[in-house]
Protein backbone atom coordinates (compact mmCIF):
# COMPACT_ATOMS: atom_id res chain seq x y z
CA UNK A 1 0.00 0.00 0.00
CA UNK A 2 1.29 3.32 -0.64
CA UNK A 3 -0.06 6.52 0.63
CA UNK A 4 0.71 10.14 -1.00
CA UNK A 5 0.11 12.92 0.56
CA UNK A 6 0.53 16.04 -1.95
CA UNK A 7 0.99 19.48 -0.95
CA UNK A 8 1.35 22.04 -3.54
CA UNK A 9 3.58 24.98 -2.58
CA UNK A 10 2.59 29.09 -3.50
CA UNK A 11 5.51 30.02 -5.78
CA UNK A 12 6.46 32.67 -8.05
CA UNK A 13 4.66 30.87 -10.70
CA UNK A 14 1.70 32.10 -11.79
CA UNK A 15 0.63 28.16 -12.83
CA UNK A 16 0.21 27.53 -9.22
CA UNK A 17 -1.95 30.65 -8.17
CA UNK A 18 -3.96 29.24 -11.48
CA UNK A 19 -4.87 26.00 -9.72
CA UNK A 20 -7.81 25.60 -8.12
CA UNK A 21 -7.33 24.89 -4.04
CA UNK A 22 -3.56 24.28 -4.93
CA UNK A 23 -3.08 24.75 -1.06
CA UNK A 24 -6.01 22.08 -0.33
CA UNK A 25 -7.53 24.19 2.31
CA UNK A 26 -10.60 24.11 0.94
CA UNK A 27 -12.89 20.59 1.20
CA UNK A 28 -16.28 20.03 0.32
CA UNK A 29 -19.13 17.29 0.93
CA UNK A 30 -19.77 15.20 -2.46
CA UNK A 31 -22.04 12.31 -2.02
CA UNK A 32 -20.54 10.34 1.05
CA UNK A 33 -17.15 12.12 0.86
CA UNK A 34 -15.06 15.11 1.31
CA UNK A 35 -12.99 16.01 -1.49
CA UNK A 36 -11.07 19.40 -2.51
CA UNK A 37 -12.66 21.92 -3.53
CA UNK A 38 -12.17 22.74 -6.74
CA UNK A 39 -10.77 18.85 -7.79
CA UNK A 40 -12.66 15.83 -8.94
CA UNK A 41 -12.65 12.08 -7.60
CA UNK A 42 -12.79 9.38 -9.71
CA UNK A 43 -15.33 7.60 -8.24
CA UNK A 44 -15.20 5.12 -11.29
CA UNK A 45 -12.02 3.81 -9.94
CA UNK A 46 -13.03 1.72 -7.22
CA UNK A 47 -9.55 1.15 -5.39
CA UNK A 48 -8.52 4.80 -5.07
CA UNK A 49 -9.28 6.73 -1.90
CA UNK A 50 -8.63 10.38 -0.48
CA UNK A 51 -8.71 12.27 2.19
CA UNK A 52 -8.11 15.43 4.34
CA UNK A 53 -5.22 15.21 6.44
CA UNK A 54 -3.46 17.90 9.10
CA UNK A 55 0.35 17.79 8.00
CA UNK A 56 2.79 18.88 10.43
CA UNK A 57 4.67 21.43 8.67
CA UNK A 58 2.44 23.59 5.79
CA UNK A 59 -0.68 24.83 5.61
CA UNK A 60 -3.91 23.88 7.66
CA UNK A 61 -4.46 20.62 5.24
CA UNK A 62 -2.77 17.97 2.59
CA UNK A 63 -3.94 15.65 0.38
CA UNK A 64 -3.60 11.92 0.88
CA UNK A 65 -3.93 9.62 -1.67
CA UNK A 66 -3.91 5.95 -1.42
CA UNK A 67 -5.15 2.40 -2.18
CA UNK A 68 -5.37 -1.13 -0.70
CA UNK A 69 -6.04 -3.00 -3.84
CA UNK A 70 -3.58 -4.20 -6.36
CA UNK A 71 -4.48 -2.99 -10.04
CA UNK A 72 -4.07 -6.33 -12.52
CA UNK A 73 -4.69 -3.59 -15.80
CA UNK A 74 -3.45 -0.31 -15.96
CA UNK A 75 -5.72 2.28 -14.74
CA UNK A 76 -7.08 5.87 -15.12
CA UNK A 77 -6.21 8.60 -12.51
CA UNK A 78 -7.86 9.01 -9.05
CA UNK A 79 -7.97 12.67 -8.38
CA UNK A 80 -7.70 15.71 -10.82
CA UNK A 81 -8.66 19.21 -11.71
CA UNK A 82 -8.59 21.51 -14.86
CA UNK A 83 -7.98 24.94 -14.85
CA UNK A 84 -7.48 27.91 -17.70
CA UNK A 85 -3.99 28.85 -18.32
CA UNK A 86 -2.68 32.31 -20.35
CA UNK A 87 1.01 31.52 -20.63
CA UNK A 88 3.52 28.94 -20.83
CA UNK A 89 4.86 27.57 -17.70
CA UNK A 90 8.22 25.61 -17.53
CA UNK A 91 7.67 23.40 -14.78
CA UNK A 92 4.96 22.46 -11.54
CA UNK A 93 6.88 22.03 -7.77
CA UNK A 94 5.40 20.93 -4.64
CA UNK A 95 5.95 18.80 -1.75
CA UNK A 96 4.46 15.25 -1.14
CA UNK A 97 5.41 12.51 1.62
CA UNK A 98 5.06 8.76 0.92
CA UNK A 99 4.69 7.08 4.07
CA UNK A 100 3.25 4.17 3.48
CA UNK A 101 4.97 1.65 0.88
CA UNK A 102 4.65 -1.41 -0.43
CA UNK A 103 6.70 -3.44 -3.38
CA UNK A 104 6.16 -2.52 -6.49
CA UNK A 105 4.08 0.60 -5.73
CA UNK A 106 4.11 4.12 -7.22
CA UNK A 107 2.66 7.31 -6.86
CA UNK A 108 1.69 9.07 -10.38
CA UNK A 109 1.40 13.12 -10.88
CA UNK A 110 0.68 14.04 -14.72
CA UNK A 111 0.07 17.12 -16.00
CA UNK A 112 -1.51 17.70 -19.34
CA UNK A 113 -2.79 20.49 -22.12
CA UNK A 114 -5.72 21.10 -23.65
CA UNK A 115 -4.46 20.99 -27.43
CA UNK A 116 -6.83 21.07 -30.63
CA UNK A 117 -9.57 19.33 -28.52
CA UNK A 118 -7.45 16.88 -26.75
CA UNK A 119 -5.14 16.21 -23.88
CA UNK A 120 -2.00 15.22 -24.48
CA UNK A 121 0.48 14.68 -21.38
CA UNK A 122 2.96 17.07 -20.94
CA UNK A 123 5.15 16.37 -18.14
CA UNK A 124 4.36 13.35 -15.06
CA UNK A 125 6.51 12.07 -12.23
CA UNK A 126 6.33 9.10 -10.74
CA UNK A 127 7.11 8.80 -7.21
CA UNK A 128 8.59 5.17 -5.52
CA UNK A 129 10.11 5.59 -2.63
CA UNK A 130 8.84 6.12 1.29
CA UNK A 131 10.09 9.46 2.28
CA UNK A 132 9.72 10.26 6.40
CA UNK A 133 9.48 14.32 6.18
CA UNK A 134 7.76 16.37 2.89
CA UNK A 135 10.29 16.42 -0.37
CA UNK A 136 9.84 18.84 -3.33
CA UNK A 137 8.71 17.48 -6.53
CA UNK A 138 9.78 19.30 -9.47
CA UNK A 139 8.14 18.14 -13.16
CA UNK A 140 9.50 19.81 -16.13
CA UNK A 141 6.15 20.45 -18.17
CA UNK A 142 6.62 20.29 -22.08
CA UNK A 143 3.48 23.35 -22.79
CA UNK A 144 2.65 24.60 -25.85
CA UNK A 145 2.02 28.47 -26.25
CA UNK A 146 -1.63 27.08 -27.93
CA UNK A 147 -2.63 25.39 -24.70
CA UNK A 148 -5.61 27.08 -23.13
CA UNK A 149 -5.68 24.90 -20.36
CA UNK A 150 -3.71 22.26 -18.14
CA UNK A 151 -4.85 19.09 -16.18
CA UNK A 152 -3.32 17.34 -13.01
CA UNK A 153 -4.37 14.01 -11.97
CA UNK A 154 -3.09 12.17 -9.13
CA UNK A 155 -2.72 8.90 -8.40
CA UNK A 156 -1.30 5.67 -6.35
CA UNK A 157 -1.13 2.16 -7.56
CA UNK A 158 0.66 -1.28 -6.59
CA UNK A 159 0.72 -4.49 -8.46
CA UNK A 160 1.34 -8.03 -7.22
CA UNK A 161 3.83 -9.59 -9.52
CA UNK A 162 4.68 -13.53 -10.00
CA UNK A 163 7.93 -14.76 -9.65
CA UNK A 164 9.26 -17.34 -12.01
Amino acid sequence: MKHLILLFLLSPLSVIAQIPNSSFSDWEIQGDMEIPSGWVFNDDFCCAYIEKVAPSEIGDFALKVYTYYPQLEPFDWAIQTTFAVEEVHPYLFGKYKIDSLLNHGKAIIEVFQHLESTYELIGSMELNDKTTDYEIFNIPLNQSLEADSLRIRITTQFSLLSQM
